[in-house]
């Protein structure tokens, strides 16, 4: 039987190439993965079509309570975190209430990453506009972190975002980090880091956390899943 030690449900944008394919690699012996899509207009990554998309979520946790998965992952950065900081929680009990289910969210997911590794300020690499940036610098430093720098890449569309390869996060980080920032922040689910993560804790010579990588170290520990052999970075140690 697939999932016999547990099933994780993730919410993905209906544009999202990235995640589902980076947590089947990745996933413990046991644990299956099953997704569901929020409608995301034209793969638009904008203020307007994520606030509608976030309009998807209970149609897609009534879904995924059928299959009786025992986490759901709301996986979008932004999207979760895009009417500020507080928002990351009204989505997590909005599926947890539909679902009847445990739920997390991506922007959440940062924060609970960012404290065990004691994280108070952080450099933060981003595939997005300078609008969604400027969303993101906001809600962090209400969250209570310092964001020492934040560069975006400026792709409006989730298929600019999934194009990308790992190396291109690798080289973003690089170049975002510098010596105020306690870790490297790469945001967005849709874009590819986990082939890099370790090669660029040990270039950094200090912890980085992606969007992907967050939500499911995040998932896994809510469904009590043991996950240090994982191999996806400083976080999986915590």
């Amino acid at each position: 039987m697939f999932g016999w030690r547990g099933k994780l449900g993730v919410m993905v944008t209906s544009s999202d190439p990235t995640t589902e394919a980076e947590y089947n690699r990745y996933l413990p012996q046991g644990v299956s993965l099953h997704a569901s899509r929020m409608l995301l207009e034209d793969g638009q990554v904008t203020p307007e079509t994520l606030e509608e998309m976030a309009d998807d979520a209970e149609r897609c946790a009534r879904l995924l309570n059928t299959l009786n998965v025992d986490v759901i992952a709301y996986a979008c950065t932004t999207g979760s975190l895009i009417k500020g900081h507080g928002y990351e929680d009204e989505i997590e009990r909005r599926i947890a209430d539909t679902a009847e289910t445990p739920a997390v969210a991506t922007a959440a997911s940062i924060q609970r990453a960012f404290d065990a590794l004691n994280v108070e300020s952080v450099a933060v690499a981003t595939p997005y506009t300078e609008a969604l940036d400027e969303r993101e610098r906001v809600f962090l430093e209400e969250a209570g972190y310092e964001v020492s720098t934040i560069e975006g890449l400026g792709f409006g569309t989730d298929r600019e975002i999934g194009r990308q390869s790992p190396e291109v996060a690798y080289r973003q980080a690089q170049a975002v980090d510098c010596s105020a920032a306690d870790a490297v922040f790469i945001s967005c689910t849709g874009t590819r880091t986990f082939e890099i993560i370790t090669q660029l804790e040990r270039d950094l010579g200090k912890p980085v956390v992606t969007s992907n990588q967050a939500t499911l170290w995040d998932a896994l520990r809510t469904m009590g899943i043991e996950y240090s052999s994982v191999g996806l970075g400083t976080l999986f140690d915590h």
